[in-house]
């Protein structure tokens, strides 16, 4: 394939394996529970949105936070990579995150204290990638109101 053909089809192959090793790694350090290694694969100014932040999450250390914070409200999470599909520098991602809730988790509302019920939740994500192979943006999908519902919150 042309490098005019890559640029058309929007990925190199060379790309799509950089990307694809990045997500694993990514997920692997959500799995570890490592917030600053997870947050390390986003750049400085990344910007993401999720369902449960009123207002996006804006740079590396919003991300940390945030992710730090649920790690703490289940800590025995886990999230299953189950697709990672990529066109150019967007990668796509389902995955499927368990826990139990034994830590208050925040909402825009209040933190739900811990109620030490299991949940099991399907997400996708969309990360744009920059060129120094960082996450730049990034959308959250996942059904929060299921998710209160496993957990009892009204």
């Amino acid at each position: 394939m042309s490098t005019q053909e890559q640029d058309a089809a929007g990925t190199s192959g060379e790309n799509e394996e950089t990307y694809r090793r990045l997500i694993k790694e990514w997920n692997e350090a959500y799995n570890a529970r490592d917030a600053e290694k997870f947050a390390s694969y986003y750049a400085q100014d990344a910007v993401v949105m999720d369902p449960v932040s009123p207002e996006p999450l804006r740079g590396r250390e919003a991300i940390q936070q945030d992710v730090a914070a649920f790690l703490e409200a289940l800590p025995d999470t886990y999230a299953e990579l189950q697709d990672v599909l990529v066109d150019g520098n967007t990668v796509a991602s389902r995955e499927l995150i368990t826990g139990t809730q034994t830590g208050p988790m925040p909402t825009p509302s209040g933190s739900i204290p811990p109620t030490g019920r299991p949940v099991k939740v399907p997400m996708g994500i969309f990360s744009r990638f920059g060129a120094d192979n960082k996450i730049t943006e990034e959308y959250r999908y996942y059904d929060q109101a299921g998710m209160a519902e496993q957990l009892g919150v009204e």
